[in-house]
């Protein structure tokens, strides 16, 4: 079964392709009001996730959308981490080890409560401490409506240079311990789709222009054809360089498992929706 996934870009002005895009959604004087609306009616026009990143924002959008109001109108989330601009922040102004140290210090009796746990089910240090990681990122979101924990590809390709296997698998079975699913971001499916867990799902850019795929669309739609695992394809616009009409023209696209598709407009979401299911 394909699925539908809405993706949070423009409800915080970003665009990581296009900087008068992210300049056109900055200047949306109603951009939240706009968001909200859109996550409320995304169940109805068939989207079965809501992908967000951890933001200053999330928390805020999420609340007035409805998640911490018990509501089971809403799409399942998938929650990417880790916020890496508030990481890279507290890293830049006190050094590595105190910025990560003031990155957790707010949990650090749970922290260690979780640690002494894992020590006592002889649970290898690594994936403890991946846990307590993951643990940090989603303790003020409304987890009861997280579907999967996806990893950011800033931090996903930087592990990829390493090529340790095993590094992915204790990251991978951290996620399900906490009741996950998991997944990763790549700007490299063809080396992730080698070294990451195939219980694990890959979002990947792919469009029928080639643009942003790495290392090129047949190698990458070749990885999809022989794979067991769950691809969920992104970009698929091309950031506003190719008309939705024009994406769906393309079969391969049709391997994917699941379609992400943003939008700060709601009749834009209206009219992809429909499409994109009815070309599934």
């Amino acid at each position: 079964m394909k699925k539908l996934v809405l993706g949070d870009n423009p409800f915080f002005g970003i665009s990581h392709l296009n900087s008068l895009k992210s300049k056109s959604y900055l200047e949306e004087h109603d951009r939240e009001k706009k968001a909200v609306e859109i996550i409320k009616q995304s169940s109805s026009l068939g989207f079965e996730n809501f992908m967000i990143s951890s933001h200053p924002e999330t928390k805020s959008l999420l609340d007035k959308a409805g998640y911490y109001k018990n509501n089971k109108n809403l799409p399942k989330l998938i929650f990417i981490i880790p916020n890496v601009h508030k990481l890279n922040k507290l890293v830049a102004s006190k050094g590595l080890i105190i910025g990560i140290l003031s990155f957790f210090q707010k949990d650090l009796i749970t922290l260690i409560s979780l640690v002494i746990r894992d020590l006592f089910k002889l649970k290898p240090i690594t994936f403890t401490l991946i846990k307590v990681f993951i643990y940090t990122m989603i303790k003020d979101m409304p987890s009861k409506n997280i579907e999967y924990i996806c990893i950011h590809n800033i931090l996903t390709d930087i592990l990829l240079g390493i090529s340790n296997k095993k590094t992915f698998e204790d990251i991978t079975d951290a996620i399900k311990s906490l009741g996950f699913k998991p997944a990763f971001i790549t700007l490299n499916p063809v080396e992730a789709n080698k070294i990451i867990p195939k219980k694990a799902s890959l979002c990947v850019y792919y469009n029928k222009n080639s643009y942003n795929i790495c290392p090129s669309k047949d190698e990458l739609i070749k990885e999809v054809k022989n794979s067991s695992r769950d691809w969920w394809a992104m970009g698929i616009l091309a950031s506003g360089a190719i008309d939705l009409e024009d994406a769906l023209d393309d079969t391969d696209l049709k391997l994917f498992n699941s379609i992400l598709y943003a939008s700060i407009s709601i009749d834009r979401i209206q009219n992809a929706s429909k499409k994109i299911l009815k070309f599934f």
